[in-house]
C-alpha cells in the first residue's frame, strides 16, 4: 500500500507504516518539525523517497503537491487545541496569553487543512494522532472533520475513535493518545470499548540499561 504524510511533524507515523509494509510516496504540508533529522534518515523509508514538505502555505491545501494518490494518508496536526497544557502557561499557551483549548482553538485549522488535502487522494484510510482531549472535548470537531473528508472526496467513510496508552503498546512511558481512523466504506475494525487500560509493567531505566551495571 502507498502512503502520503501531510503535516506529519517528525515522520514517526509514516515510518511505522513503512515498517508495516507500506511505501511512502511523499510528505507535504507546512509543519517541518524534525525536518533535518528526517532528511538525514531518508534511506530508512526506502526507494522512491520524496519529500516535498518545504513549508507550504497554510490554507492552500488545493495547491499542495499530489505526486501519487495514496491508499493511506496520515497526519500529526498540532494537539495544542486540546492539550491540558494550553492556557496553563505551558508551551501551547503562546506568549503569556491564556488561550483556551477547545474546538475553536486556532491551531485546529491544521486539522481542517490536513483532512481536505487528504480528501484529494480519496484514500482507503485517513488517520491522524492527537491527545485524548480531541475525543473527550472535541468529538463534535472529529465528526465534522469526517463529514468534510466525505464532502471533498465524494466518498463515504466510517470513523473509528481509538483511545490508547503507549505503555500498553510497549512504550517506556504512559502516554495516552487518540487516533482518528477514517476508513472508506465499512470499517474493518472490531472495537471493544474500555474505560481504562491495564498497564501491567512500565519499562524502567534499569530494564533498558541494567545489563551495563557491571561493565
Amino acid at each position: 500500500f502507498t502512503i502520503t504524510e501531510v503535516n506529519g511533524l517528525n515522520g514517526a507515523m509514516s515510518r511505522g507504516l513503512v515498517q508495516a509494509g507500506g511505501r511512502l510516496v511523499s510528505r507535504t504540508g507546512y509543519l517541518d518539525l524534525g525536518q533535518s533529522l528526517i532528511a538525514a534518515n531518508a534511506y530508512l523509508w526506502g526507494e522512491g523517497w520524496s519529500d516535498d514538505i518545504m513549508k507550504k502555505t497554510p490554507g492552500q491545501w488545493e495547491e499542495w503537491p499530489l505526486i501519487e494518490k495514496s491508499d493511506v494518508v496520515c497526519a500529526t496536526p498540532p494537539c495544542s487545541g486540546f492539550s491540558v497544557m494550553t492556557g496553563k502557561g505551558g508551551p501551547g499557551a503562546g506568549a503569556g496569553a491564556a488561550v483556551m483549548r477547545g474546538v475553536d482553538h486556532p491551531s485546529n485549522n491544521c486539522m481542517w487543512d490536513s483532512v481536505r488535502y487528504a480528501a484529494r487522494h480519496a484514500p482507503e484510510i485517513y488517520m491522524f494522532e492527537s491527545v485524548t482531549g480531541a475525543f473527550k472535548i472535541g468529538r463534535e470537531l472529529m465528526l465534522a472533520l469526517r463529514a468534510e473528508l466525505e464532502r471533498v472526496s465524494g466518498e463515504e467513510y466510517t470513523l473509528t475513535h481509538w483511545l490508547h496508552d503507549g505503555a500498553v503498546l510497549g512504550a517506556p512511558t504512559s502516554r495516552q493518545r487518540y487516533m482518528f481512523v477514517a476508513v472508506k466504506g465499512s470499517s474493518p475494525f472490531a472495537v471493544t470499548p474500555v474505560d481504562e487500560y491495564a498497564v501491567e509493567h512500565f519499562t524502567t531505566v534499569r530494564d533498558a540499561i541494567g545489563d551495563l551495571e557491571d561493565l
